[in-house]
């Protein structure tokens, strides 16, 4: 598939009013009918194979043959679309884009460029429309509005007293009552909100609509002749287009002459095949309504960007905590999401075909998933990345019309948990070593703006001298006969001419590939202005010196105290592993009692409030500044100490231990006070050793427990019994695993103190044919045979 930046941000005509095809003689000719085109109607002979080579990169003929495809595209007949001509989409073809471009509007939305390579209308050629039901036809998995439809979203029913060993009970998501009372969402919706935000979008349950009802005020969709790039003439497109009937006819005329045996599949099979995943993909999407008023082709453009996946009954789709940037569909089936407690998982509520598991108006950024999500029965479910999400954004950009209500709730909430402006001025390196008054008057003259998809920040020509940051989402730096030619993300700066020197965006443009972006701005006669008083920083500055484009966080992490004596060496490449998350309102950062990837958090905006058992520190408020978690980062402990929730969206400035060992690795000097302060905090009475460990130094178990790995396993989980095979030891921290022979025998309970495979670290082999299956909640430290020699070399 072309690169979506180039389709979108090579040449786009930006059109924020829909055009009318003008009428009369010149544009009577039907736009169907073949120019210059042979006479018998099959097309060229001459097809460039590259050509070819970009269809086979369409979903559709993923897995054919190439000289299947050549010969398809050979017989297919052909026309030039004239600049600004029209283009009526009709039912049962493709229209392949061999040379030249189309233009392509949605709505009111800007016209974009679709260049070589590029097919429209696969969807109406598969009989995909918006008036189709469900039929026992594969074509499609659709809905009709006579069946029942299910609850996408039902939450845990607390209403009716239930006795301990009970089943669950389920209700429907009623937002009208829950969402509008005083007290605000219930625990379990809040949780539903956060992982489903369409389960309770502008006070309506929204269920999965039918394919009747999808398109009824469907956005429209013109495609008309374009122009290939600015410096090129007003050339004509060359089209062709490919029927149904076509492509079976070839396909099965190709398989033929191969002579195919029963054993390998024909290029019909494949092709058929691929439609079915398609169309299958496309049912669900209509049906979850994440664009109820897309046209078909954003509809099957998402199609393509996504996978089908099976899971079955126990599988976990979605973990709690891992990244959240892609969007799940349930297609069939229904999950379970739970909540990470303090005394194990709790079901908070129940999913079903038609829910969305993610947020569109915020890809592109680290949003941790609120809870886990398991498959009750099994489930069929397309997943999406965040990258395909926007790329049909950016194919199709009209459609994001239909978010506005939810873009600005968004924004909204993300004013209240970005930074404040004096940390983001003061974190760019240019002003790194500038005094805090000098940083806190530029932040005084600051502006800050909301811009959503599509939206020109910064033109080349722009006479405007400012100095852009970027403090959420994700841009596009354009260049009008290259294209794209750069990226700028969360921190980034741009601007041309700027006061602190010359950025990488000099002379270019530039435009939000983000749902929302928002912007913070430093005229630069306020900063001439404000230089003029502070007469000692005017010396930092050279106009003509190249400016640094980013934010720095090193100066963040000298805060802390576990790093303020820490080597400058390791703070520049901590730098480099420190990841933003984003926290929705309600959301926890993290749980008192669990285990998890122990990430040290620094909160950069927002408010957070902190739950503990320890009445000294429960109901302390966090603010931006403060930070939590060195504790299980360090290895000092294994089990968070506390529950963090976010009050309001909350952004949080996270390094991993996992990534924090792995830099260690390369300052042996920084390690070693690192492992001095693991054994201040780490008390006896908390810490489970290793038996053959109970008579060495007790720097020996700290060292393993600073280096080691924490795993948890739910009850059952037979995933446990890969730990054998493998040439590791672990040792239980808490719950109970059972060891079973081949034969499925109970040899061994391991409790909390047991361990097995420790013979790895003599130099024997990983005990075989053992099966592990936890049966509690249990979690174990695992030790590599290298890990254990690191730590012996260093006594």
């Amino acid at each position: 598939m072309p690169d979506a930046r180039f389709l979108f941000y090579g040449r786009v005509a930006v059109v924020m009013r829909w055009v009318r095809p003008p009428t009369g003689p010149h544009w009577l000719a039907d736009a169907r009918r073949p120019r210059n085109s042979s006479g018998s109607g099959t097309g060229s002979s001459r097809i460039p194979t590259d050509v070819a080579k970009e269809l086979l990169l369409q979903r559709m003929f993923q897995g054919c043959n190439l000289n299947a495809v050549e010969a398809l595209v050979g017989r297919a007949p052909s026309w030039d679309l004239l600049y600004g001509q029209p283009l009526t989409l009709e039912d049962g073809c493709i229209y392949l884009v061999e040379s030249g471009a189309m233009d392509t509007c949605v709505g009111f939305g800007p016209s974009v460029s679709m260049r070589r390579g590029t097919i429209l209308n696969a969807a109406k050629m598969l009989g995909l429309s918006s008036e189709a039901t469900r039929t026992n036809s594969p074509k499609g998995t659709i809905r009709s509005s006579s069946d029942a439809a299910p609850e996408p979203y039902e939450v845990k029913d607390t209403g009716d007293a239930q006795a301990p060993q009970s089943p669950v009970k389920w209700r429907a998501v009623m937002a009208t009552r829950e969402i509008g009372s005083n007290s605000g969402p219930s625990f379990d919706l809040s949780c539903l909100r956060n992982l489903c935000p369409g389960a309770v979008a502008t006070h309506e349950v929204r269920r999965p609509s039918n394919i009747a009802a999808f398109g009824s005020q469907a956005l429209s969709l013109v495609v008309k002749g374009g122009r290939a790039s600015p410096d090129v003439a007003y050339r004509p497109a060359r089209v062709r287009e490919i029927s149904l009937t076509l492509v079976e006819q070839v396909f099965s005329e190709e398989a033929h002459s191969m002579q195919l045996d029963d054993v390998a599949q024909d290029q019909l099979s494949i092709f058929h095949r691929n439609c079915k995943a398609l169309l299958t993909s496309a049912a669900w999407i209509m049906a979850a309504a994440l664009f109820p008023e897309a046209p078909l082709e954003a509809v099957w453009a998402l199609a393509e960007q996504g996978e089908l996946h099976v899971f079955q009954a126990n599988q976990r789709i979605v973990a709690e905590g891992e990244e959240g940037q892609s969007l799940i569909i349930i297609g069939q089936g229904q999950a379970i999401v739970e909540k990470v407690m303090s005394n194990g998982l709790r079901p908070v509520a129940r999913v079903g075909p038609g829910a969305v598991i993610g947020d569109v108006c915020l890809m592109g950024v680290n949003i941790p998933r609120a809870a886990n999500l398991t498959a009750e029965t099994q489930v069929e479910a397309i997943r999406i990345p965040a990258c395909g999400v926007l790329f049909v954004l950016s194919r199709f950009p009209g459609i994001s019309s239909q978010m506005v209500q939810r873009l600005t709730l968004v924004s909204r909430q993300l004013q209240t948990g970005l930074p404040v402006w004096s940390e983001v001025i003061g974190s760019l390196q240019v002003f790194e070593q500038c005094e805090s008054q000098f940083i806190n008057n530029l932040a005084k003259e600051c502006e800050r703006s909301v811009h959503y998809f599509g939206s020109v920040l910064k033109e080349a020509e722009s006479e405007d001298r400012s100095l852009y940051v970027l403090q959420h989402g994700h841009c596009y730096l354009e260049d009008a006969l290259r294209g794209c030619v750069g990226e700028a993300g969360t921190g980034d700066c741009f601007g041309s001419g700027t006061p602190v020197g010359v950025l990488p965006s000099e002379g270019l443009s530039v435009r939000v590939a983000s749902p929302v972006a928002v912007l913070l701005k430093l005229p630069r006669n306020s900063f001439v202005a404000t230089l003029a008083r502070f007469p000692t920083e005017a010396r930092r500055f050279d106009m003509d010196a190249k400016a640094p484009s980013a934010c720095v966080l090193g100066p963040l992490l000298t805060r802390l105290k576990i790093f303020s004596t820490s080597s400058p060496g390791l703070l520049r490449d901590l730098e480099k592993v420190v990841q933003t998350s984003y926290y929705m309102p309600r959301q926890t950062l993290c749980v008192e009692g669990a285990v998890d990837e122990a990430n040290l958090m620094v909160l950069r905006g927002g408010q957070a409030m902190l739950s503990a058992k320890n009445k000294n520190t429960d109901g302390v408020i966090l603010r931006a500044g403060n930070w939590f978690g060195e504790l299980a980062f360090i290895g000092a402990v294994r089990r968070r100490t506390a529950t963090i929730y976010a009050q309001t969206m909350c952004i949080t400035a996270e390094v991993s231990r996992a990534a924090f060992l792995a830099v260690l690795e390369a300052h042996p000097k920084d390690r070693q006070r690192f492992e001095q302060i693991t054994m201040q905090a780490m008390s006896e009475s908390n810490r489970i050793s290793w038996p053959m460990l109970q008579d060495t130094p007790p720097e020996l178990d700290i060292m393993l427990s600073l280096h080691s790995e924490r795993r948890v396993y739910a009850e059952g989980d037979s995933s446990m019994s890969a730990l054998p095979s493998s040439d590791v030891a672990f040792l239980v921290l808490h719950g109970r695993v059972v060891v079973l022979d081949a034969a499925g025998e109970q040899v061994e309970v391991l409790e909390p103190g047991s361990c097995i495979n420790e013979q790895v670290f003599l130099g024997f082999p990983a005990t075989e044919h053992l099966q592990l299956l936890p049966q509690q909640h249990s979690e174990v430290q695992i030790v590599k045979r290298e890990t254990m020699d690191l730590v012996r070399a260093a006594f």
